[in-house]
């Protein structure tokens, strides 16, 4: 199988629900960074955080995709920074997990019973090699002007 037709991305979860992003998207994978808060910011905001002198915006996913929220951020707290066309954006996950390559056809569109909050943020899900389901993010989805989808 040629190389093009292989999608590489790595998982993370919350709670018990696997998702995925392109490593295409991926800068780099972060614990314990302090989080400056920004008034009036969308809810799922946490606010930006300082990356080697770059100003990142750090977002619950949490908030976003409407899991149970989160406590509190600890030193622990991982940050998947992805590059968005607006900058770089921390995504803030419970659990890192592997790279991974699939072959393109293993993807398939978001199930038509889905959420519409949640499936306008997926480019599509894929059966992992341990029938767990991954759900690969749109990436360019979060911090979209025409999103409705960061309101509480």
């Amino acid at each position: 199988m040629a190389r093009a037709d292989l999608i590489r991305f790595v998982t993370f979860s919350l709670d018990e629900v696997t998702y995925g992003v392109e490593v295409r998207h991926l800068q780099e994978v972060l614990t314990g960074h302090d989080i400056s808060p920004v008034p009036l910011a969308d809810p799922a905001i946490m606010g930006l955080m300082n990356l080697r002198g770059q100003v990142v915006t750090a977002l619950d996913l949490r908030k976003v995709l409407h899991h149970q929220a989160r406590t509190q951020l600890t030193e622990e707290s991982l940050h998947v920074v992805v590059e968005h066309s607006e900058g770089l954006l921390s995504i803030l996950v419970d659990a890192y997990g592997n790279y991974v390559e699939r072959p393109a056809a293993f993807f398939k569109p978001p199930p038509s019973l889905m959420s519409p909050s949640l499936s306008s943020h997926l480019s599509g899900v894929c059966e992992l090699e341990d029938r767990r389901i991954v759900m690969m993010l749109d990436v360019e989805s979060f911090l979209s002007p025409s999103s409705d989808e960061l309101e509480p």
